[in-house]
């Protein structure tokens, strides 16, 4: 057994599965074949799946231990960048038939991340001085103003009606002025002001006119007559 020719390179290669002439199901229902190894991770994705199903007790670092101590070494002797440890065989995982207390190369790698990336502690800061405040001291001071904000609407709305009562009740709608007599006149126009007083003569009678009378105009002021020059003195 070797590995495919096309198969990729990488230092993270773990295992190795089938992915040359392997048979897949489509969407339409239809088998199709073909080579790749996006094929290989399916296959290696679908016996973890069988493994946890037939023992949900076990842990992700015990499968992954697992899952490396019983594929089959091929090609190069121990680990290489094309298969990894070896290529996958399921039912020895399914049989339980894999040594025990082998190494875990793959969590043992991430352990030593883990390690070197290990959040520093804070250090505990001193009583009253920068701590936030808590959400129930923000949900107390919220409620106590929301009660006297209430408090004081209420105050507020009690006085407007009170006020509103205490006054004398309104007094009736002016009433229109009464109309006027048959004869009389439409009065004077609204906007002119007060009515003024008839004019008199300086002699304190009135002219036959304002009696009643025919009016006659006044005499019109003639010029006096050239009748020459003055006589002599």
């Amino acid at each position: 057994m070797r590995p495919w020719e096309k198969t990729e390179r990488q230092d993270y290669v773990t295992v190795a599965a089938p992915s040359v002439h392997t048979i897949a199901l489509g969407r339409d229902g239809r088998l199709w074949g073909g080579s790749g190894t996006s094929d290989a991770t399916a296959l290696t994705s679908g016996v973890i799946a069988l493994v946890r199903a037939r023992f949900p007790q076990m842990t992700n670092r015990e499968l992954v231990r697992q899952l490396i101590a019983s594929a089959k070494d091929v090609w190069v002797k121990g680990r290489d960048d094309r298969t990894g440890y070896g290529v996958i065989r399921p039912y020895r995982l399914l049989a339980r038939k894999v040594p025990k207390g082998t190494a875990n190369p793959v969590f043992e790698d991430y352990d030593r991340w883990a390690e070197r990336h290990q959040p520093t502690p804070r250090a505990k800061a001193a009583p009253g001085s920068d701590d936030p405040v808590s959400t129930g001291t923000i949900i107390g001071f919220v409620a106590i103003a929301g009660f006297w904000v209430l408090v004081a609407v209420t105050v507020v709305v009690l006085a407007r009606r009170k006020s509103g009562r205490s006054g004398p009740p309104p007094g009736p709608p002016p009433l229109d002025p009464p109309p006027l007599g048959p004869g009389a006149g439409a009065g004077i126009p609204p906007g002119f002001g007060r009515p003024q007083r008839p004019l008199q003569p300086s002699g304190g009678e009135l002219p036959d006119w304002h009696l009643g009378g025919s009016y006659q105009p006044p005499a019109q002021h003639r010029p006096p007559r050239d009748d020459g020059p003055p006589p002599p003195r």
